[in-house]
């Protein structure tokens, strides 16, 4: 009997691939900020969490509800605390002191991410938790607290026949306003450990189910199992920053790794390997700069970008800044 010491997760093919011609837009937890900063990174066309990290479906749906309907934000949206203006709609990085400003940014960060939902191929979803807090004010679920004071909320987890009774109003607003438009679903292996661990527990089950169901009756949702290559397949503290709690760098390459072999065509991962391949090349740094064993070097490298601009439209100007200046 051969011995198995870890639980492998293969990733079955997509039904699609991603091609560096399509348009993309993640949205989510912060873990939909690393797989996005991995596409984005790699030269595909993806705008990231337009209303910062998102963490429960409800902000999450609101969030593509303000994008479909093109909503503008006004002073109205705005809460005082500690000094700073928040949007409660927003994470705490679009916070600030200039209401003109702080609007002006919200707002056009809407309006760029309106164009891409419109224009996208496929939507990265990544559901972070079922917990949510109510603002007593209105009663509308909040995506960040901002640290207001806790008697201004209501806190609670949502069942996940709630979630799939308003993914399911969503998903047809979607579908109208984007009618080829693909969703990767996602779990955020990040634990929530404010509520406790069984609460935890409690609710990734619930967006488990209800991304299952939605599954189950939308054609256009593909399930990607991060949750279970961070927790399942790698399973061991040193895939783990110091709290314990967020997956490393080296864990998010091993689930960019799934994704890619899952997502993409042999000659998409062809592009991927040169693209990185140039990437790396950039960050070089020579002992003697003008030498002209580097000069020959840098010279063959912005040959490279340049054929591949030609060919794909692909962006390397930051390469080509590091090459110029190395050189």
């Amino acid at each position: 009997m051969k011995n198995n010491f870890r639980t492998s997760i293969e990733v079955n093919r997509w039904p699609f691939a991603l091609s560096h011609n399509q348009k993309y837009l993640s949205i989510g937890s912060c873990f939909s900020e690393h797989i996005g900063e991995k596409l984005k990174a790699s030269k595909f066309d993806i705008l990231i969490n337009p209303f910062g990290q998102q963490y429960n479906p409800a902000a999450i749906g609101s969030g593509l509800r303000a994008l479909m309907s093109e909503r503008n934000y006004q002073s109205t949206d705005l809460v005082k605390q500690d000094g700073l203006l928040h949007s409660l709609e927003h994470h705490g990085s679009f916070s600030g002191a200039e209401e003109k400003e702080m609007l002006a940014n919200m707002n056009r960060q809407r309006a760029l991410a309106t164009v891409q939902l419109r224009q996208a191929h496929t939507l990265f979803v990544t559901f972070g938790t079922a917990h949510v807090f109510r603002w007593e004010a209105t009663g509308a679920i909040v995506s960040n607290c901002h640290k207001i004071a806790a008697a201004q909320f209501e806190q609670e987890i949502l069942p996940p026949a709630e979630i799939i009774a308003d993914w399911n109003l969503l998903l047809s607003e979607l579908k109208h306003f984007n009618p080829s438009l693909n969703l990767v679903m996602t779990v955020s292996p990040v634990r929530y450990f404010a509520f406790g661990h069984y609460e935890n527990s409690v609710s990734k089950a619930h967006l488990f189910t209800a991304i299952y169901a939605l599954q189950k009756a939308w054609k256009n949702i593909h399930y990607f199992p991060a949750y279970e290559l961070v927790i399942d397949d790698l399973r061991d503290y040193r895939f783990y920053n110091e709290d314990m709690l967020h997956p490393s760098a080296q864990a998010v390459d091993y689930v960019w790794q799934k994704l890619k072999t899952a997502a993409c065509s042999a000659d998409t991962l062809q592009l991927l390997d040169k693209i990185a391949t140039i990437q790396q090349a950039s960050f070089h740094r020579p002992r003697q700069p003008q030498s002209e064993q580097h000069l020959q070097f840098c010279a063959a490298q912005l040959q490279h970008i340049s054929e591949l601009e030609n060919k794909f439209g692909l962006d390397f100007s930051v390469e080509k800044n590091r090459l110029l200046q190395s050189s």
